[in-house]
């Protein structure tokens, strides 16, 4: 008696998150190639391009279409390791904070305020923001989100986003005490990509300039030289919104670094409490900037305190985005 033995193989596709940059409205490439992207991942208002869920063959078929100019993978997005570990219930001093003392160029242990951001929208494009924390005095209001992992919360899980907010404009650790803060939720509490922080930065080109607010960006993240990234915070700049960028601390040459690289934002390094340049501090003729950016107190997204302990890339771009507000409140 015979046996017969079948094997039956089965074979996944595997799909991946590629950013598609076009010569053209992104329309007649996708429509073309019968691809069906996200509706919030058409860059629209930054470049011709969108992004879309592709297997290899897809992928390469794209790239022989004569409307395209690349097609690459969305990388992942370099973000803080955070260490909550001195976290308090309540504000951890009541005297001006050596960061906010550098700030007015005397030192002498007070923060001197010529202009608070009254009437600036600050979009702090992070993982949200608690916009209830009671420091932010309601000046903080939920944007979009654009965080693929955590798409139906619209809240900060992860910390580092309000944390960012306390330093931009909170009532005791902020440099513009009166600024609107806005949340764009890019990232969560296990990363971002690529394609998420493109979708939120083309939906503030929209939103700041449908308003016609004085307005800027802290963009506290990045991913290694990107041409697509440093094309959208181009687009940003020349539509009249100021984009703050940090270095990043690999005491690496920014210029690596995206967004820090593109020579359209403000790239801002970090110093120390002695006023020196920190050791960890992204360096480099990219860098136009050095502000405080170690140690630095603010707040958490469940309502508490804490000293800065996140590690990239110093909060020296939050202070230089205030700065920035300021600036755009009295012009």
């Amino acid at each position: 008696m015979r046996v017969l033995w079948i094997a039956l193989v089965i074979f996944t596709v595997t799909c991946d998150q590629y950013i598609i940059r076009t010569r053209k409205n992104a329309q007649h490439v996708y429509s073309s190639e019968n691809i069906a992207p996200n509706h919030d991942y058409v860059f629209g208002n930054l470049f011709y391009g969108f992004s879309a869920e592709l297997d290899a063959q897809q992928a390469i078929k794209l790239e022989q279409n004569p409307l395209v100019i690349s097609v690459t993978k969305s990388k992942p997005l370099i973000l803080p390791i955070k260490d909550f570990s001195n976290e308090q219930p309540n504000p951890i001093s009541n005297t001006t904070e050596w960061n906010l003392d550098q700030l007015d160029g005397v030192i002498d242990k007070r923060y001197i305020y010529e202009g608070d951001g009254h009437g600036v929208d600050c979009y702090i494009v992070d993982s949200g923001i608690n916009t209830n924390h009671t420091q932010l005095q309601g000046r903080a209001i939920w944007g979009a989100n654009f965080c693929t992992k955590e798409k139906n919360i619209d809240r900060d899980l992860d910390g580092h986003g309000t944390h960012v907010a306390g330093i931009v404009g909170s009532k005791d650790y902020g440099v513009a005490r009166n600024v609107t803060l806005i949340a764009v939720k890019v990232s969560g509490e296990t990363g971002g990509n690529q394609a998420d922080l493109l979708a939120g930065l083309n939906w503030v080109l929209k939103k700041a300039t449908t308003t016609g607010r004085p307005s800027l960006i802290n963009i506290s993240m990045g991913l290694g030289f990107d041409e697509a990234i440093n094309l959208a915070v181009q687009a940003l700049t020349e539509a009249g919104i100021a984009v703050v960028a940090a270095s990043g601390n690999f005491f690496s040459d920014a210029c690596g670094i995206s967004p820090a690289s593109s020579p359209f934002v403000f790239t801002v390094a970090a110093s120390g409490p002695k006023n020196m340049f920190w050791e960890k501090s992204n360096h480099g003729k990219c860098v136009n900037v050095i502000a405080p950016g170690v140690n630095i107190k603010s707040l958490t997204a469940w309502g508490r305190y804490v000293g800065d302990d996140w590690y990239f890339p110093g909060m020296s771009s939050r202070r230089w985005c205030c700065c920035t507000g300021v600036v755009h409140q009295e012009v």
